[in-house]
């Protein structure tokens, strides 16, 4: 339902009341004057509402990217069409950031001559990383004073801006990224390879075996349960799991609140910094999460470091929300690829992840990095 009316309404009739009771108890030419006055900007009010802003475009820019703690500079572009000039427009640009859920609103007011364009300018950041959506919310017109306005209706006028998280790699342990250059995790014999249909031998199965390893037929004909014996496989493929779960809040809700917002920005710079580490000892692996805003899987290849800022956008569109499933269970009920020798997981939760994880060590080698021991190295 459109509205008409605002707080600055209710104060204009009550001055015109007053006047008016001025004029007609006491006599005041005065107030006679006045209320003529608010009477005829009263119709003057409603030609400029009703005749003003009936061909306006609108188009939102802003800096493609910008380091977090830093303002972004963003504009709004109104162009009247029309040859009734815009006396007031009133805007609302909602800013979102994707990842967090944090949201905030800047009000713009403007004037628009006919055939002319105007260019508001404003600032939008967040100290925390994230994809930063722009959304003219809402639009109104009006005379000066505000007394009268329409809403009008607009086209979907958006625009993103990237806030870039710190992706530089520190705070990895060297031990960490040294175990898969390593030449007896590359030719451990109970890893599967890029060519796991080449089978050396056949023997019984043994505890801690892959699942996937298991030679059902045979096993069918022999009432045992009996395993392919791979080849030495010819390549190390890892898989990097990205936990975007949040951890539970605090009891102090204030405090929760910064403390949640850090635990994001320092779970998605943790992956992302994993990620970028491997890329650049040039250990090439693929990245995967949990979109939690569709429910879907997303994976993808990285070869380089490169690969990482590819991805940048997409992953930080990927909110981080609460989830009663973590990363790995997520992963491992996908219709996606499971053929990998490795997985590190990234999480902020180790303890909240041990159901995934001890499902996912039946299908290669586990390693768990928690958020807690990127904190400290960065520290």
């Amino acid at each position: 339902m459109r509205r008409y009316f605002g707080r600055e309404t209710i104060v204009y009739l009550a001055a015109l009341a007053l006047s008016v009771l001025a004029f007609v108890l006491l006599g005041n030419t005065g107030a006679g004057i006045i209320a003529a006055m608010l009477i005829l900007y009263a119709a003057l009010a409603v030609v400029m509402t009703f005749a003003g802003g009936r061909s306006l475009t609108v188009r939102l820019t802003a800096q493609g990217e910008q380091a977090k703690g830093i303002p972004a500079r963003a504009a709004m572009l109104i162009r009247n069409r029309s040859w009734v000039p815009v006396f007031r427009c009133d805007a609302v640009i909602a800013a979102e950031n994707l990842l967090t859920g944090l949201r905030s609103d800047t009000k713009l007011t403007c004037g628009i001559l006919p055939g002319k364009s105007r260019v508001s300018e404003f600032t939008a950041g967040d100290a925390c990383c994230g994809e930063m959506q722009l959304q003219l919310e809402k639009m109104t017109v009006g005379d000066p004073l505000r007394i009268l306005f329409r809403e009008i209706k607009t086209k979907d006028v958006q625009t993103e801006i990237l806030i870039r998280p710190e992706i530089a790699g520190t705070g990895i342990r060297t031990e960490l990224l040294d175990q898969y250059e390593m030449e007896s995790f590359r030719y451990a014999d109970n890893r599967v390879g890029s060519d796991a249909s080449e089978t050396v031998s056949i023997r019984e199965y043994a505890d801690g075996d892959s699942m996937r390893s298991i030679h059902w037929k045979l096993s069918a004909k022999t009432d045992d349960l009996l395993v392919r014996e791979p080849g030495f496989p010819v390549d190390n493929r890892l898989m990097v799991i990205a936990d975007k779960r949040l951890p539970a809040p605090d009891e102090n809700e204030n405090a929760g609140k910064k403390d949640r917002l850090m635990e994001i920005d320092e779970m998605t710079e943790a992956a992302l910094a994993v990620s970028f580490s491997l890329a650049g000892r040039g250990i090439r692996h693929r990245f995967g999460w949990h979109d939690l805003r569709q429910d879907i899987w997303r994976t993808e290849d990285i070869a380089a470091a490169e690969d990482v800022y590819r991805i940048l956008r997409s992953f930080l569109a990927s909110p981080v929300q609460e989830d009663e499933i973590d990363a790995a269970q997520h992963f491992l009920g996908a219709e996606t690829e499971k053929n990998f020798s490795a997985y590190l997981l990234v999480t902020p939760d180790e303890g909240g992840s041990e159901t995934g994880i001890m499902r996912l060590r039946e299908y290669g080698y586990v390693t768990v990095y928690s958020t807690e021991e990127y904190r400290q190295k960065v520290d």
